[in-house]
């Protein structure tokens, strides 16, 4: 049984050294003159062909600058397996790349050289294949240029009993980990089936794709048409035959067939696993009886008032045996009242139904609709991408790449600054849509919030475009596509709408304008590129409980740096550098920018003309601070309290001012305690200052708009306990519940949040927390004037923390008809059954909700 290693390549510069010393008396003799250096010869890299001879030592010689022989002096080492560092034979059965270190010694003198030997894989004997039995070991299989470990992955190819073992760990994709086999020559036209054996020490879904790996984007050519894609097999535990088949469309010997086995269906699954007689055989193709499959067809799609909207657009129809049918799809749209039109209506908003149908040569029939529904949303006046306009020459901000290898096409690009526009001259779109390519460095998306990506511009010929926001490879994650935009011969605008639903991340956006449906030959001129957000407020307002409803004030253009936080229920500044010279130039202030987006504010403080109040607040510092608490308004610079100026000190201390406003009030007046004269940092020892306890009264009564003064009220959301123990507190990282002892109940304690209005349409929840114990939470979307019916399929969702574990919860809902008084909870009280209910601690860093445009 022979063992096959896969070449590790190094990259190493081989050396000669050289040292003073006495030569050894044992290989030189004492009478020859002094011994400086050892020159290493015959030990240049090479690539050697498959299963021939041999040894590193033959040829190789070791040469003293006093000209004695040190050959039988040379030793060898290695980290390959393939060498035997004793005799020099190098197992050629093994490919890749095997290095190995020549070392002398004499006396104090060492010479080292180091070299590189590449064994290539083996030919075919006559198959399609190389080594489809792995009688040869894993050669053919185990090209690092086709096999791929990455995304936490992990894959040791051997063979064992004659067949090819593969130990894997799954990764985030369903080709980490891969291995596979290309240049397999296949034919345009022929018919092919693949077939393989295979056994696995526990059942396991892999993939199965043809087609040809590239080295650049988009890193692969798939040779299955859009109907199949990517072939799936469960691998059990009993060696079983497997196969599929394919027509080859393709003029392409390059490619060859792949093996993913990482994580298939959101699943991902760790195992031992054994191929064998992996085989490629051509065949005659089998009854057609299949009928096309739609590509591009989408289930519902938004649109907004005023866009063009084509039914047609990046819609494909493919058929086994018949190929492109796309010419060939009829398409009937219907209004809401079921009414047969013309079109959809993008004039006004308006819900519509798209029909499509396509039939092959052999009358099998393809039925799919898309729900259209035209949505009037208003998005902000901005344009997010740099040199959007194309008014400056184009920098870093704009890429562009073309497929260098038949079919190639050819692309020259022209900028006319006069004019603002960008234009590319296309002849020839290779044979996919991302064979030309333009790239601008994109735009940071933000989760749960939606975007606007538009395209104005005009062609020489009537053609269509795709448009994608992913980031290149490793990731490839799709943050939103598009296929058919369409370009008329007139300046015209085409749009997309769509949500992000994936972790916010600065992300490209790569223009496709090779070949697809509707390409054509010609010029295409964009002449603005514009990304803009939908103008509409957050559904949870301060989701991260990062705002307190106070904020810090500094003259940070002068140097003044300070950070702000709620700690232990109080808030606190922290000053790193101070450069102020006037009181205002340190604050902490509550008013309209600190109370934004807050549920339940008012922008400013609600007072009484020539009234009296009472402001009091607890505070110390950690030196000496003078601190002048204002209420005033703006460009009204009266300061409404009396003897405001207060020195802290370093005990918490109530201090108890009377506020008397004057006569006449504008309506804008806030508070702000200033403190930005007199700070001493010195050896980089910040300053820190703590407030607590604020509150603002007459007649007993606190002033409703001075907001969270206790610096413990979750903004984001509310608690509810009904039992002993129970605690809510804002901490920096979020909101930290202490359920104490449970109820009977579910509810009892919960977290909860409450919508006004939920509009109808598609939404999507992310709750981000950790659990001090292991156990079940219930998540629920509730109507309380409904008798607290939920709008959920299936009345809640549970679902399992595990302890001291980071934890996302995510789920998506629909509300069918406009709702008021809509309820979130997150219950963390007794499940019953037998789900794990335990009392614990629960820190929630995040509640994202969100109305999702996506399609």
């Amino acid at each position: 049984m022979k063992h096959y290693w896969k070449g590790l390549t190094i990259t190493l510069a081989a050396l000669v050294l050289a040292a003073c010393g006495t030569p050894s008396s044992s290989s030189e003799d004492s009478s020859t003159s002094a011994l400086t250096s050892i020159t290493i010869s015959g030990a240049n890299d090479v690539s050697i062909e498959f299963d021939v001879d041999f040894n590193f030592l033959t040829g190789v010689t070791a040469t003293g600058n006093n000209g004695t022989s040190y050959t039988e002096d040379l030793t060898l080492s290695s980290i390959s397996l393939a060498v035997n560092t004793t005799t020099g034979e190098l197992d050629t059965t093994r490919t890749g790349v095997h290095t190995v270190q020549y070392r002398v010694q004499v006396g104090v003198l060492v010479a080292t050289k180091f070299r590189n030997v590449t064994v290539g894989q083996p030919q075919s004997t006559g198959g399609m294949l190389v080594n489809p039995d792995f009688a040869l070991g894993t050669a053919g299989w185990d090209d690092p240029s086709v096999v791929y470990i990455a995304d936490g992955a992990a894959m040791t190819l051997s063979t064992e009993a004659g067949e090819l073992k593969a130990v894997v760990t799954a990764g985030a994709n369903f080709f980490t980990p891969r291995f596979g086999q290309m240049n397999v020559p296949f034919v345009l036209g022929k018919t092919y089936e693949v077939s393989f054996d295979a056994r696995s020490s526990v059942n396991k879904q892999i993939a199965l794709q043809v087609g040809e790996l590239l080295a650049g984007p988009p890193y692969f050519t798939d040779f299955l048409p859009s109907i199949e894609n990517t072939f799936y097999r469960n691998i059990t535990t009993t060696m079983q035959t497997f196969s599929y088949q394919f027509t080859m469309t393709q003029d392409n010997p390059r490619g060859g067939i792949l093996f993913g086995l990482g994580r298939v269906n959101n699943a991902s699954v760790n195992a031992t696993m054994y191929f064998d007689n992996i085989e490629i055989i051509e065949v005659e193709p089998s009854e057609d009886t299949s009928p096309p499959i739609f590509s591009g067809v989408q289930p519902s799609l938004t649109v907004t008032v005023g866009s063009t909207y084509d039914p047609l657009a990046g819609i494909t129809a493919a058929d086994v045996v018949d190929g492109d049918v796309t010419a060939d799809i009829v398409v009937v749209v219907k209004n809401a009242q079921d009414t047969i039109v013309s079109a959809v209506d993008t004039s006004m908003a308006g819900i519509f139904t798209v029909e499509y149908s396509v039939e092959d040569s052999k009358g099998n029939e393809a039925n799919a609709e898309t729900a259209v529904t035209v949505v009037d949303l208003l998005f902000k006046d901005e344009n997010l991408f740099t040199n959007g306009t194309f008014a400056t020459a184009i920098g870093e901000e704009w890429s562009f790449w073309t497929r260098d290898w038949a079919p190639a096409p050819v692309v020259n690009r022209t900028q006319n600054l006069a004019a603002g526009t960008y234009s590319l001259d296309i002849a020839g779109g290779g044979d996919a849509s991302w064979n030309i390519q333009m790239n601008h460095a994109g735009a940071q998306l933000v989760e749960g919030q939606t975007y606007r990506l538009s395209f104005t511009g005009f062609a020489s010929v009537a053609r269509s475009f795709s448009a994608a926001f992913e980031n290149p490879a490793p990731n490839n994650v799709n943050y939103g596509r598009k296929n058919g935009f369409e370009f008329g011969t007139t300046s015209s605008t085409a749009d997309f709408v769509f949500t992000v639903t994936q972790p916010t991340e600065i992300v490209r956006l790569t223009i496709e304008l090779g070949a697809q449906a509707g390409f054509a030959d010609g010029v295409v001129t964009f002449e603005e590129v514009r990304l803009q957000r939908l103008d509409q407020g957050s559904l949870i307002a301060n989701n991260d409980f990062s705002n307190s409803g106070w904020r810090g004030f500094a003259n940070t253009w002068e140097g003044t740096a300070y950070t702000t936080e709620v700690v232990n229920g109080e808030f606190k500044m922290t000053v790193t550098a101070d450069n102020g010279y006037e009181s205002w130039h340190l604050q902490i202030v509550q008013d309209a920018e600190s109370k934004a987006g807050l549920p339940g504010t008012s922008a400013f403080l609600d007072l009484a003309p020539s009234t009296t109040y009472e402001l009091k607040f607890d505070a110390y510092a950690s030196e000496a601070v003078t601190i002048t608490p204002n209420i005033f308004g703006q460009n009204i610079w009266t300061n409404f309290v009396q003897s405001p100026a207060t020195t802290l000190t370093t005990s918490k201390t109530t201090y108890t001012l009377a506020v008397v406003t004057g006569a006449t009030l504008n309506d804008t007046e806030k508070l702000a305690f200033e403190f930005g004269t007199g700070l001493t940092i010195t050896n980089n020892i910040p300053v820190l200052v703590y407030l607590d306890n604020i509150t603002l009264k007459t007649n007993g009564s606190d002033v409703p708009t001075l907001y969270n003064g206790n610096m413990e009220t979750a903004l984001g959301g509310h608690t509810y306990f009904n039992t002993p123990g129970g605690t809510a507190q804002v901490t920096p990282e979020g909101l930290s519940i202490v359920t104490g002892n449970l109820g009977g109940d579910a509810y009892t304690p919960h977290y909860y949040y409450i919508f006004p209005t939920l509009a109808k349409g598609k939404y999507e929840v992310k709750i981000a927390l950790t659990s001090s114990v292991t156990r079940d939470l219930r998540f629920n979307i509730i109507l309380p004037d409904a008798g607290y019916a939920s709008i959920l399929p299936d009345n809640f969702v549970d679902f399992r923390v595990t302890a001291d574990a980071p934890y996302v919860f995510t789920v998506s809902f629909e509300v069918m008809t406009p709702l008021t008084n809509v309820r979130l909870e997150l219950d963390l009280g007794t499940l019953g059954g037998d789900k794990l209910s335990l009392p614990g601690t629960f820190l929630i860093s995040e509640v994202l909700v969100y109305a999702n445009y996506n399609s």
